[in-house]
């Protein structure tokens, strides 16, 4: 054999059975695919925004999965500006 180059090897391999005596339940809590959603939607809590060192929307926005800028623009997941919904929900919890 040779360092950087391709090599045939030739092995067999042997059977062995797995024999497993409790059965497992597996249960779920929601969906697998919502079909009625048409969107994707990503949530972030308060808590979990005052946890990013960011100052700006567009920064906790540029810290999810899928999020890129360019010139000033915010890009999901390769798509342009203009194909993109946000929607914020501000609400407060501290009394007056």
């Amino acid at each position: 054999m040779t360092a950087g180059k391709t090599a045939k090897v030739d092995f067999g391999l042997e059977e062995q059975v797995v024999i497993t005596t409790q059965a497992v339940e597996v249960t779920g809590e929601r969906r697998l695919i919502e079909v009625k959603q048409g969107a994707t939607i990503r949530g972030a809590s308060a808590a979990e925004i005052r946890n990013l060192p960011v100052q700006t929307v567009a920064e906790v926005l540029q810290q999810q999965a899928g999020i890129s800028t360019d010139a000033d623009q915010i890009h999901i997941r390769g798509g342009r500006a203009d194909e993109s919904i946000f929607v914020i929900n501000v609400w407060s919890t501290a009394t007056s």
